[in-house]
């Protein structure tokens, strides 16, 4: 698992000169709902993420990003479950308009079960 989030830490590293070159970045919040499920419940909890994009042209981002989708307790306290992800994507612009465009995203996650 360590090498995992190592490796893609060190992609992440390796992808940041390009924003030098980007004509412009941007930093996404998102906050809602996560569910865990079991075969006898369901429970929801509340999901952050955190990310930063920047522009390597006028139709191709690179996304890195980080989400936290909640700690779920057992009902007696004994055992908990926390998932965690960190990610980075490539997002693709296809603009049909001035104002309106259509986009894609395809990306790699290293996802932590705790």
């Amino acid at each position: 698992m360590q090498k995992q989030i190592l490796a893609a830490l060190l992609g992440a590293a390796l992808a940041m000169p390009l924003a030098a070159q980007a004509e412009g970045s941007y930093v996404k919040l998102g906050v809602g709902p996560s569910e865990y499920k079991s075969t006898t419940d369901s429970e929801n909890k509340t999901a952050v993420a955190l990310a930063y994009g920047f522009s390597v042209d006028k139709n191709v981002d690179v996304e890195l990003g980080y989400a936290h989708l909640g700690k779920l307790k057992s009902f007696d306290g004994s055992a908990s479950v926390q998932t965690q992800s960190i990610y980075i994507a490539g997002v693709g612009n296809l603009p049909l308009t001035d104002t309106f465009s259509v986009f894609g995203k395809v990306g790699l996650a290293v996802n932590h079960f705790d």
